[in-house]
């Protein structure tokens, strides 16, 4: 009876107590999947952002060659002055 000062009855707090340790069951293991999720989309970031590096230094790399071979081909033929 609320405002009465009386305790609530004995089942009603085993009952509360039983609710209170379901959800705390409950919380843990919804915070360890949370964790999991977060590491596993940790993983993925850091792989996606390996494989852009990765992609990006095949591109540099490239784009080197091509320029070598460019600057290689704008010398042209050597030609020598004769008096």
């Amino acid at each position: 009876m609320p405002g009465s000062g009386s305790k609530p009855p004995v089942s009603e707090v085993d009952a509360l107590k039983k609710k209170l340790a379901t959800q705390t069951v409950i919380n843990g293991a919804l915070q360890s999947e949370n964790d999991e999720l977060r590491q596993g989309v940790a993983d993925i970031v850091r792989h996606v952002i390996g494989w852009h590096l990765t992609q990006e230094k095949r591109v540099d790399n490239s784009l080197a060659r091509h320029m070598m071979a460019f600057d290689s081909r704008e010398e042209g033929p050597k030609f020598v002055a004769t008096s």
